[in-house]
């Protein structure tokens, strides 16, 4: 497994800005988890899909070949930061 989180820079506030993304070997998203400014998280695989949140559709392209695209910042992660945010996210979401 790998892990990224991509950070999308935009003019949008209905849309996330952080996709946290679990990769398998094959290049296939296996969970992902989206953060909005206004503190909302959205969720995919693992069972769940809460909120927009979708698993990417196409392998998910490494961190340098999405740093090369204009609006985007992103960077590698551990699988214990990947999975604090997955459960920071649940947390969050079976508050509301």
């Amino acid at each position: 497994m790998r892990y990224q989180v991509v950070r999308w820079i935009h003019d949008h506030p209905h849309e996330p800005e952080l996709f946290y993304s679990e990769v398998d070997s094959s290049g296939v998203e296996t969970r992902r988890v989206e953060w909005y400014l206004s503190g909302r998280w959205d969720v995919a695989g693992g069972g769940l899909n809460v909120g927009q949140a979708v698993l990417a559709p196409v392998l998910m392209e490494p961190v340098g070949v999405v740093n090369a695209l204009d609006g985007f910042d992103a960077r590698e992660m551990n699988a214990s930061e990947f999975e604090e945010i997955w459960k920071a996210a649940l947390e969050s979401l079976a508050e509301e």
